[in-house]
């Protein structure tokens, strides 16, 4: 059965910046255009990547040129999404519709830079060519806004101020590279002084089913629940545990009430690209879940396991996000 899907996370743009020659067809980049196409993708979050150091957001603003231009570079694939009317009904559509995110605030603005200009340049790509659907503050390590999942670090100065920031152009925060202090501190200063922020968690897992720093322990989940967020499922193997824990991170998430909540944030990405201590020796992905193309298989994993209805499977494969980014972000 066809079914739309929309997906919060994939690292296209960190795979087009690696190098010249490479294309968004390649298959290599495991979320390529005929793999989208494939696993039925009309929607999909591209996020800016680049690891905290020096020239990191050089790294990341070169991404943000890559996305204007793909609609350009591949005419009859993509289309940028900018208004909520172009959420509705994309099942009809030929083109791929691309949303613009930032995963790690480290890709626009370095350590030691003006924060004030990074937030200029970020009004200015909203105002002149796209929304930004999220920004993490971090990746996996610390930097100037807070610490990451392989922290214990907290929010910083400069991360309350990136929280302004979002509350003033309504852009949603990311806690799945957040440390469970950081997660915990936005929460509270999001509470504490009445900020407008949309929050989710766009390619995280459950760590009471996989424990791992990446998975969001049960109270940070509740709260994203609670505050009309969404959770992304996340495919990676180190964060998801053994073939059978796909089922049963999905069953736990419904068991914790989030079935106008859960949708997919796969992950999926070139492994020459990125270099980290959560690699798996078995791999960074399922044989049976190995690109974009997967997620028909997998639905229909979830149905005839859990007897989800088509009602349920329809929301967590298009129509969550499409609320989501409908009232949330893009109102």
């Amino acid at each position: 059965m066809y079914r739309p899907v929309a997906d919060l996370h994939c690292d296209l743009l960190l795979y087009l910046a690696g190098e010249d020659h490479r294309s968004a067809y390649d298959l290599a980049a495991r979320c390529s255009i005929p793999q989208m196409r494939a696993g039925h993708v009309v929607a999909q979050v591209l996020p800016v990547f680049s690891f905290t150091g020096p020239k990191s957001s050089q790294a990341g603003w070169t991404q943000v040129e890559l996305f204007k231009k793909l609609p350009y570079l591949y005419p009859d694939s993509f289309e940028i999404i900018q208004k909520p009317v172009q959420l509705h009904a994309r099942h009809r559509k030929d083109k791929i519709g691309i949303m613009l995110a930032f995963e790690n605030a480290s890709s626009f603005c370095d350590e030691e830079e003006n924060l004030d200009n990074a937030f200029q340049r970020l009004s200015k790509v909203e105002e002149q060519w796209t929304k930004i659907i999220y920004i993490s503050m971090t990746w996996n390590t610390e930097n100037r806004f807070g610490g990451g999942t392989h922290t214990n670090a907290g929010i910083k100065e400069d991360g309350k101020r990136l929280l302004n920031f979002l509350h003033q152009r309504k852009i949603a925060v990311d806690l799945s590279h957040a440390s469970d202090k950081l997660a915990n501190d936005i929460l509270n200063t999001i509470t504490k002084h009445n900020l407008d922020i949309p929050v989710l968690a766009s390619h995280s897992n459950f760590r009471s089913i996989k424990d791992h720093s990446r998975n969001l322990p049960d109270e940070i989940s509740k709260e994203v629940i609670s505050r009309g967020g969404v959770i992304g499922v996340n495919f990676i193997r180190p964060f998801v545990g053994d073939e059978e824990n796909f089922v049963r991170q999905l069953e736990f998430g419904l068991n914790l009430g989030a079935e106008n909540h859960l949708c997919f944030g796969a992950d999926f990405f070139f492994e020459g690209d990125v270099d980290s201590p959560d690699q798996d020796s078995q791999g960074w992905f399922f044989s049976a879940y190995p690109d974009s193309g997967c997620y028909p298989v997998l639905l229909e994993q979830w149905r005839k396991k859990l007897g989800l209805t088509e009602k349920a499977l329809d929301q967590i494969s298009y129509s969550n996000v499409k609320k989501f980014i409908q009232t949330r972000i893009l109102h």
